[in-house]
């Protein structure tokens, strides 16, 4: 059945990027899970171990051991809430965004190698079926 097929080989391709990506990520030194707090924490004003934990469903001690080891990497930076100093607001660091940055090129490096030999009638139909897949998914959320 086609659609069982298309099912393993999407499951393929996803452990193609799953597979390249941490090889990208072990490379630069850091770990998936530490790069997606990273990330997060670079678009989140006022973030803070809470808001990590949260959102990662994690639990905060385990929160903490993931930023104290970005902070140790000087990759994130703590600051004490000057209203509550019980909590911190963490900000990445320069060199966390310059590592945002080279790893975010490398994956869209990786993109353009595997696109570079599809013709435009190829790239015009990828980017439909991409854009059927993510409003599957929005529907699915």
């Amino acid at each position: 059945m086609l659609t069982e097929k298309i099912a393993v080989q999407f499951q393929e391709l996803l452990d193609f990027f799953r597979v390249e990506e941490n090889r990208i990520l072990l490379a630069k030194g850091i770990r998936f899970r530490q790069f997606e707090y990273l990330k997060f924490i670079s678009i989140t004003e006022n973030c803070t171990s809470s808001i990590i934990a949260e959102k990662f469903n994690i639990k905060k001690p385990t929160a903490t051991i993931a930023i104290n080891e970005l902070i140790s990497a000087g990759l994130l930076t703590k600051t004490q809430n000057k209203k509550d100093k019980r909590f911190f607001h963490l900000r990445v660091t320069r060199k966390g965004r310059n590592l945002i940055a080279k790893i975010d090129k490398e994956r869209e490096n990786l993109m353009f190698r595997i696109l570079s030999n599809f013709s435009q009638k190829d790239l015009k139909l990828f980017s439909w079926a991409l854009n059927k897949i993510l409003t599957e998914i929005e529907i699915l959320n």
